[in-house]
């Protein structure tokens, strides 16, 4: 199972559990959204996690911002224990409880077919983050 706290602005906490390999994140309160979060800065359909090869990856959909660790992405990014997400005025936390016990998600064109350690490093302009 997947587990993801949300902070908000004021410091108001939510934390969902999902047993999924797909999570969607935006601001719109639809189906297509397991995560709302309810700002301007959001957009509609904003980022979503994918469980992939045994790794956690956020991926950015739109043209707002989308941060980790204080680095804006715009590439798929392999999470890790303790990565500070920020999108909007809101801060997550993306936790994996148990390996999600449903079929691994497929190939998407989205997810680039890279060593994991090398899509961790993959930021935006060639940038990258130093996982010491």
């Amino acid at each position: 199972m997947i587990s993801v706290t949300v902070t908000d602005k004021d410091g108001v906490t939510t934390t969902s559990t999902f047993d999924k390999v797909e999570i969607m994140i935006g601001r719109l309160k639809d189906k297509s959204n397991d995560i709302v979060l309810w700002a301007e800065n959001v957009q509609r359909h904003h980022a979503r996690i994918v469980w992939h090869d045994n790794h956690l990856i956020l991926i950015h959909l739109n043209c707002r911002d989308t941060f980790v660790n204080g680095h804006k992405i715009l590439n798929p990014y392999v999470l890790h224990e303790g990565d500070k997400i920020v999108i909007g005025d809101f801060t997550l936390k993306v936790d994996l409880v148990v390996e999600p016990e449903v079929a691994p998600a497929k190939t998407d064109a989205t997810i680039p077919k890279l060593d994991p350690r090398e899509l961790a490093r993959t930021l935006p302009c060639g940038s990258s983050v130093d996982r010491k």
